[in-house]
């Protein structure tokens, strides 16, 4: 697997009308050796409601369903983005995500970001700028949707 593959989910789901990653090749060819590359298998889940690992996933195959308790609350696809909130802040996870198909994920933990940062600071602002602007989206979204008071 190569970041190629990964780029170019981000940049079909970003022609959709949704943010674009901000990173050029050179950037995401700097990024490759940070990441983890998760292979998704249909009904085990990529992310445990009330766990805290500060990782944030790029989806580049496959489709996540979100639940929070019994309810399902979105269905992402390529290109996507999961994880954020939890990546930023510590807390604990607020939704299961679970693949509905079969897919691959790349896997950003805090400690590889760490040394991103610490190796190409440019790299590391830019992510840090695209993965902001898509939490503020969707906590934009909650908010038109009554989620938050």
């Amino acid at each position: 697997m190569n970041v190629d593959h990964l780029m170019g989910a981000l940049e079909a789901r970003a022609h959709g009308g949704l943010l674009a990653a901000p990173l050029d090749r050179e950037q995401w060819l700097k990024l490759q050796p940070f990441l983890q590359v998760r292979f998704l298998r249909a009904g085990d889940p990529l992310i445990r409601q009330g766990e805290s690992e500060r990782e944030v996933y790029f989806l580049a195959e496959g489709e996540l369903e979100v639940s929070a308790r019994t309810h399902v609350l979105a269905t992402l696809d390529v290109g996507s983005v999961v994880g954020e909130g939890t990546f930023f802040s510590g807390a604990t996870r607020s939704a299961t995500v679970t693949p509905t198909r079969t897919g691959v994920a790349w896997c950003l933990t805090l400690d590889k970001f760490e040394a991103v940062a610490a190796r190409h600071p440019d790299v590391a602002v830019a992510l840090l700028l695209w993965l902001g602007n898509i939490l503020a989206k969707r906590m934009h979204t909650a908010l038109l949707a009554g989620e938050f008071t």
